[in-house]
């Protein structure tokens, strides 16, 4: 959607790809309709960058996190961590040069937080120690390179000091005619970015790397980012930006109306008084005969594989908790504006998903209404979750989030081929964080 928006200045309504699937379909559904999309596209109001204003204010989605850390302390659950291992010789010379460029590319890098007399603000700060740590590691030593990464987690950020993020360099002592092995673990606090941002870092880190060193496969020059993150986040105070959330809000509140139910399942304790984020993740794999068949069965149906599964959860749930109304959680991108797919920032926010099981509904009826209502909503995401709960007035409660207390995602891992870091082979770690955000989550990979 983003990248029509670039391209072609259009601005094309997301029901329309769904209910196109086809890509020679849409392209004639684009044809016929280019002058009414592109009037759309040129109604939107652009986003100017602006270097004369050092301090902008903070997006919706920062300043709740700045009140968390505030107030309750800093909390493992909104860093994200990344790391992998490099088969051969990492220059850590030209590693901080391509980091130093990367943070100049980023303002996110760079970026602090600060309250100024109950304005909350974030500030691009020309210079800074780039928090870039190498360690040696070998065999020999009591502590794992898997303790090493997790502990590495547990640091907390102090984001009013120094940008909130930090990549450690693991060399492995290796032995006399083994190849030199490097592990790069990078962590980021939550507020100066999302998963999104995460593979960003990583992927634009290696193509720097890699023209740093000259490597003829290196992947193509990066383009300039036309604006940042704090340019984002003040162009939401816009007279048009904050028509379209008023929109999204008549429609989140009706979407939304009535008690918020707390979900209900039989745990074998009562919930404590001060929500806590520790948590533990269990991992299975579906069968491929499983995965064939859902993939099947929603393509009969006419909807994509996310309804069914969401479908199956909601139902579950509600079985567990004997509440037909189950609210769940839904990680959005929201990146569907001109120029933000390749720029760091808190962009994604959380759609809460309300499909009341009805006994008469036949499972394809269902589906069918469950597809609706995520499409529907994907078309009013731009309306930053704490803002909603804001406007329902939800009443606020130390024992559990607001709204829902349940996620689910669906996350679809590139098919291209991981070709290594600059030339050398590679691999991803999994990382475990034991956080948990809220009571129960179900993520698909």
């Amino acid at each position: 959607m983003a990248r029509l928006s670039e391209e072609y200045g259009i601005d094309l309504p997301l029901k329309v790809v769904f209910e196109t699937p086809v890509l020679a379909d849409l392209a004639c559904v684009i044809e016929t309709n280019y002058e009414a999309y592109q009037q759309s596209g040129q109604s939107q109001d652009l986003i100017i960058a602006d270097t004369t204003i050092h301090k902008k204010p903070m997006h919706s989605t920062q300043q709740r996190l700045w009140f968390m850390e505030k107030f309750n302390g800093s909390s493992r659950a909104y860093q994200l961590n990344s790391a992998f291992t490099i088969e051969g010789h990492l220059d850590r010379s030209v590693l901080r040069r391509a980091l130093e460029k990367l943070a100049l590319r980023q303002h996110s890098l760079r970026t602090i937080f600060g309250d100024d007399d109950g304005e909350l603000y974030q500030e691009v700060v020309s210079n800074v120690d780039l928090p870039l740590y190498f360690h040696s590691t070998s065999h020999a030593q009591e502590i794992t390179l898997e303790e090493r990464l997790y502990a590495a987690t547990q640091e907390p950020f102090a984001l009013s000091q120094k940008p909130s993020w930090r990549i450690n360099v693991y060399d492995n002592q290796s032995n006399v005619g083994q190849k030199p092995q490097s592990t790069v673990q990078l962590c980021m606090h939550h507020i100066i970015g999302d998963a999104w941002s995460l593979n960003i870092m990583m992927q634009e880190l290696h193509a720097l790397y890699c023209q740093e060193i000259n490597l003829q496969s290196a992947p193509a020059p990066l383009t300039k980012l036309p604006f940042q993150f704090g340019d984002f986040s003040a162009w939401w105070q816009s007279t048009q930006a904050q028509q379209q959330l008023e929109k999204d809000s008549q429609y989140w509140q009706q979407q939304l109306s009535g008690e918020s139910p707390v979900l209900s399942l039989p745990t074998d304790f009562p919930r404590p008084k001060q929500q806590g984020f520790e948590g533990q993740r269990l991992r299975f794999t579906l069968s491929e005969s499983l995965v064939s068949q859902l993939q099947s069965t929603s393509l009969k149906q006419g909807v994509t594989a996310f309804t069914p599964l969401l479908s199956a959860w909601q139902l579950l749930l509600s079985r567990y908790s004997n509440q037909s109304d189950v609210r769940v959680g839904i990680p959005v991108a929201n990146r569907h504006h001109a120029h933000t797919s390749h720029l760091m920032g808190y962009f994604a926010s959380t759609q809460v998903m309300r499909s009341p099981l009805v006994a008469l509904d036949t499972v394809s009826e269902y589906w069918h209404k469950s597809s609706q209502t995520l499409l529907d909503a994907q078309e009013h995401q731009n309306l930053p979750f704490e803002q909603l709960v804001d406007i329902l007035k939800v009443p606020r409660s130390t024992t559990h989030s607001p709204l829902f207390q349940t996620l689910f995602n669906l996350i679809q891992l590139p098919t291209t081929k991981d070709n290594g870091f600059a030339g050398m082979p590679s691999r991803r770690l999994t990382m475990e964080d034991n956080t948990a955000i809220t009571d129960l989550s179900l993520i698909h990979i």
